[in-house]
């Protein structure tokens, strides 16, 4: 006997019984629903006051039967073949107490959100079924006979569906003829016929705010969050058809917004359609089993948004470790609260068994999986530190940019480095680290130097994220000087400025020089609107797209580096005496003591021309 979905808190267990034994019913090849079926569904329904739904697949075997509201019968996930040219091969027959047979708009939207063959609704009076009213998806009417005068004169078209119906109960022959119609025309049907938006994920995004949410400029910080979760659905490629902030005293440890918020939400995603719920805070693997359960739809959270951003944008073989291992780390808590989910992986070789013992076997492989990756990591890390000695050799004043995601850092360094780094109007356009080679000049003469654009921050940044990609973040630990990028145009820049300043402490790099580029100058609303920020670093207003600001920023970033000056001791030999002219030539000042063993040399310098002397002394003595 298979499971009851639904809302059967308040029915007997006799009833509930008596409803599982819905299970039993078989449908002939060609049959619609055979009239016991209907028959057993009425009564029920009427004792229990209740919608009750069934889903039959083309063999005639129902694969599932919920239990709904008054009002409603909640929706399984459909059980039915899976197919790119046709419906799911899924047929759902419900049950209207004390009502009309007629297909409500829920209704019609489950037929295409949930793929169905076809959408029935049967009226029920005082135990027993009156009329059946079906719809089918609209292409289904081509097939049919016009001809059949019978039959065309029952056809409403509503929307993307057409109505057939109402139908008594008994008429066998016209139901039968809506099985045979659906067969003869699945070859016609394409898959993106049924869809409403494409291949594209239809969501409805979710935020909570209790009394302890902070207001940030006069609005809630979940309202601001819930405006960068929809950028953030944007960027991994879905639609955004609703956005409900929830107001709780605390969050739900079982539902996070509420079991009758979500009932209320699971009308409204079959109303209008979406197939994705997406909530603004993190979520436990038990709260994403029991919000599946009421709702009926996948469930995400930000951070398995992100991860899902991350993985499609990782390109290099160290962000794809990265991204892997942000992932695992997410699941791994997770996984204990799916065990009922990952139940239905019993059975076949090597996986018979509970779901629990499959859950642990996924939680070692997930272990073994996290160590292996962690090692690769370690390797390439590794091969970036001996790239970054080999940055310093060079002596180059190394820039990088940091900042808010989207606020223009690959399009700055494209227009000072003259490259064509990816670039696009999406968070987290960028994710793998470069580095490119520009001209500074600093006073009468011209150096080269290097800038490197980093991955952009984000409020609540998942610390998984942040511990993953330490490594690339901490090219900004080996910068001269950062370039803080932000997005001059944005309302919200202020609190973005303190978000990417908290995760540069968070790294250790908040002593380093920085400057404040307030970037996008070119757009409505930017400006001057941060000169009071100039006293916590120095500040230059650019358009990473004109060239607007940029000379100017590139005296800035001169001074930066020119301006540092260190002091240093060295021992030459009388071997190598000529290489005090170097030093000389490139240091402010030099003190020269003669002595026994050598001269010894005190000298000063700029920071860039240190580096130069240090690295020429070293090759000097690897020489020897």
């Amino acid at each position: 006997m298979g499971e009851l979905y639904g809302d059967i808190l308040s029915i007997g267990k006799s009833q509930i019984n008596a409803i599982k034994a819905l299970y039993d019913y078989r449908m002939d090849y060609n049959q619609f629903a055979s009239l016991e079926l209907l028959e057993e569904m009425s009564r029920l329904s009427h004792e229990i006051n209740k919608e009750i739904a069934v889903y039959i697949n083309r063999r005639g075997i129902i694969n599932s039967v919920s239990v709904g509201t008054e009002q409603t019968a909640p929706l399984p996930k459909p059980e039915g073949r899976k197919s790119l040219t046709a419906t799911n091969g899924i047929r759902c027959v419900h049950t209207h107490p004390n009502a009309s047979s007629q297909l409500s708009q829920i209704d019609l939207n489950a037929l295409y959100t949930m793929n169905f063959d076809a959408m029935a609704a049967v009226s029920v009076k005082e135990g027993k079924p009156g009329s059946v009213t079906v719809a089918l998806p609209s292409e289904l009417y081509l097939s049919f006979d016009v001809a059949q005068d019978e039959l065309v004169k029952s056809i409403q078209s509503i929307g993307k569906s057409h109505i057939y119906g109402p139908y008594p109960f008994y008429d066998k022959a016209s139901l039968d003829q809506l099985m045979l119609t659906i067969r003869e025309n699945d070859r016609l049907l394409k898959k993106d016929v049924f869809e409403t938006a494409g291949t594209d994920d239809r969501a409805i995004l979710i935020a909570i705010e209790t009394p302890e949410t902070k207001t940030i400029a006069g609005r809630s910080e979940a309202e601001i969050s819930l405006d960068e979760l929809e950028e953030l659905t944007y960027t991994a490629g879905g639609i955004v058809l609703e956005k409900i902030n929830q107001k709780r005293p605390k969050r739900d440890p079982a539902y996070m917004i509420g079991k009758g918020k979500l009932e209320e939400i699971a009308l409204l995603r079959q109303s209008i359609g979406a197939n994705l719920l997406i909530f603004d805070n993190e979520l436990t693997g038990t709260q994403v089993r029991n919000i599946q359960k009421v709702t009926g739809a996948r469930v995400l959270d930000r951070t398995n948004l992100i991860l899902d951003i991350f993985a499609g944008r990782a390109k290099s073989k160290e962000g794809k470790l990265q991204v892997e291992l942000a992932q695992l780390k997410y699941t791994m808590p997770q996984l204990l609260g799916l065990g009922q989910e990952l139940s239905q992986q019993g059975g076949g070789i090597g996986t018979r068994g509970p779901g629990e013992t499959m859950l642990e076997t996924d939680r070692r492989h997930v272990l073994r999986r996290i160590t292996s990756l962690e090692k690769q990591l370690k390797a390439v890390k590794k091969q970036r530190v001996v790239a970054h000695r080999s940055r310093e050799r060079s002596s180059l004043p190394i820039f990088a940019l940091v900042g808010y995601t989207n606020a223009g850092k690959s399009t700055l360094l494209n227009k000072i480095c003259n490259a064509d780094v990816f670039t696009e109007d999406k968070l987290f356009a960028t994710l793998d680290p470069s580095t490119r080679m520009f001209e500074l000049k600093t006073g009468q003469y011209a150096t080269n130097a290097l800038m490197t654009d980093t991955v952009g921050f984000i409020r609540n940044l998942p610390h998984h994220l942040v511990e993953a990609f330490k490594s690339t973040l901490e090219e900004v630990l080996y910068a001269d000087v950062v370039l803080h990028v932000v997005d001059a145009s944005d309302p919200m820049s202020s609190d973005k400025i303190l978000v990417a300043e908290k995760i540069l402490r968070d790294l250790g790099a908040s002593a380093t020089p920085s400057i404040l580029v307030l970037n996008k100058s070119d757009l409505p609303g930017s400006s001057n609107r941060y000169i009071s920020l100039g006293e916590r670093a120095p500040w230059v207003e650019v358009s990473a797209v004109t060239g607007e600001g940029i000379d100017q920023l590139l005296s800035v970033m001169a001074e930066m580096v020119t301006d540092k000056t260190v002091s240093e001791n060295l021992i030459l030999s009388y071997k190598n005496a000529g290489f005090a002219s170097f030093i000389r030539k490139h240091a402010l000042s030099v003190e020269e003591n003669f002595t026994d063993v050598g001269i010894e040399i005190a000298y000063e310098a700029y920071q860039s021309a240190a580096n130069q002397i240090k690295a020429q002394y070293e090759n000097l003595i690897a020489q020897q």
